[in-house]
């Protein structure tokens, strides 16, 4: 298996299409890790949800979605290319104040 390397973190407000219904309604944020390959076209595919919290809320499967696709730079900022690489993603998502 090869090395995960860290790629992003990203905040998810409550707007957001991907937010969840249930956690909505129920004014409840979360968060999520996912783990994704990088294609040969420099874009996340094939996803795993690693944990959410809280659960049952839907965060992962939101995760996914959100990253699922996404087009990532071809070399990360030391130079290594990033295709076919694994990668470890956190969502946050956030209620508004």
């Amino acid at each position: 298996m090869q090395e995960v390397y860290p790629l992003m973190n990203t905040r998810v407000p409550r707007s957001d299409p991907y937010f969840s219904d249930k956690a909505i309604k129920a004014n409840t944020g979360g968060a999520a890790d996912i783990k994704c390959v990088i294609t040969k076209d420099h874009v996340i595919a094939r996803c795993s949800i690693l944990t959410e919290a809280p659960e049952k809320f839907g965060f992962g499967r939101a995760a996914v979605q959100l990253f699922t696709g996404m087009k990532v730079p071809d070399a990360t900022k030391s130079g290594e290319p990033t295709a076919g690489r694994e990668y470890l993603l956190h969502a946050d998502f956030k209620v508004a104040q």
